[in-house]
């Protein structure tokens, strides 16, 4: 799957709730996606460091 995820040329990750964080956090670290689309409670929750 990560391989496949390489092949694209823009990737956009939409994410809504907190419960997701640890997967946002490793896309992210990851260098997995162009543009993330998040709410603002998992923004802050994602800044916060939780």
């Amino acid at each position: 799957m990560t391989r496949d995820l390489r092949q694209i040329k823009k990737v956009i990750g939409v994410v809504e709730g907190t419960h997701k964080l640890e997967s946002v956090e490793a896309a992210l670290k990851g260098n997995y996606l162009d543009v993330l689309i998040i709410d603002e409670q998992t923004a802050s929750a994602l800044l916060r460091g939780e």
